[in-house]
């Protein structure tokens, strides 16, 4: 999406009805490149934009989560675990079994999930200065003269 400069309305003043241009518009006929280009505006992917959105979104919801709601969840986590390993479990608690550990696990990636993310965004850093660095390596190794022996 490009948003396009008015020139027309912009660089006249109508003040008596009539279009005159103004004194800013007589004094730039020279304009830089930037002033009549089209603006662009970076095009982001829309599902990582979501993705992110929502997982900003449930993060800060899980921090409303209060640590006695917390506590809940482990005792509950802890008795139908018991029911799971004695093979007693039904498929119901089986099914609330998993919104137990999935509702601890986005109470756990609020307190830790922004770091988390720091240093994954690190490690891929590094990963791609290696990466680069082997390029450039490779590089000077290719133009190096060997002496021949």
């Amino acid at each position: 999406m490009s948003i396009l400069l008015d020139k027309e309305k912009t660089l006249r003043n109508d003040t008596n009805g009539g279009s005159q241009e103004s004194s800013f518009a007589k004094s730039s006929r020279a304009e830089p490149a930037w002033s009549t280009d089209p603006l662009i505006l970076p095009r982001l992917n829309t599902r990582s934009a979501y993705a992110a959105g929502a997982k900003a979104a449930a993060r800060l919801n899980a921090t409303t989560a209060t640590a006695k709601e917390e506590e809940d969840f482990l005792s509950e986590r802890q008795r139908l675990l018991d029911r799971l390993f004695s093979g007693e479990i039904t498929t119901e608690e089986q099914n609330r079994l998993d919104y137990v550990r999935w509702s601890l696990d986005r109470i756990e990636d609020a307190r830790h999930g922004a770091t988390l993310d720091a240093l994954e965004m690190q490690a891929e850093a590094y990963e791609s200065f290696v990466v680069e660095v082997n390029k450039f390596y490779e590089q000077l190794n290719s133009r190096v003269q060997r002496p021949k022996r």
